[in-house]
């Protein structure tokens, strides 16, 4: 899977494009040009990445009805990271300990799974079974 034109995209709020994304436009974009799936765009269920509480309850409630938790991920599950102590973002495992996100400060990023950065951080893997 190339992915060198997803490490250029730049972070948006409630972005679902490559012209700039949030940490759920990263999954829709991959999984409908990756997958042919199309994921539900959440535009209406927030007002801004910085409500922590309410994409938190929003990522933990479509993760429990539309996906399926696995112990070892593998291409395209959604890794389910928790920031601020409480699970409220997300990124795409794409192989070889490795996933992609968008941060708002970073952009879109690859990072591994088991960085010190992350290793304490990921609550669970997550496959499309809807």
């Amino acid at each position: 899977m190339d992915l060198r034109s997803y490490i250029t995209v730049p972070f948006k709020e409630k972005g679902r494009s490559k012209n700039g994304w949030d940490c759920w436009g990263v999954a829709y974009v991959m999984y409908k040009e990756f997958l042919n799936i199309n994921l539900p765009l959440y535009l209406d269920d927030y007002v801004s990445t910085s409500e922590k509480d309410v994409l938190g309850i929003l990522i933990e409630g479509q993760l429990e009805a539309m996906w399926q938790e696995v112990e070892k991920p593998a291409p395209f599950d959604i890794v389910n990271i928790r920031l601020q102590g409480r699970p409220m973002h997300i990124g795409v495992y794409i192989g070889s300990g490795r996933f992609i996100h968008a941060l708002e400060k970073n952009g879109t990023v690859i990072e591994r799974i088991d960085s010190i950065i992350w290793e304490n951080r990921i609550v669970g893997y997550y496959r499309y079974v809807s």
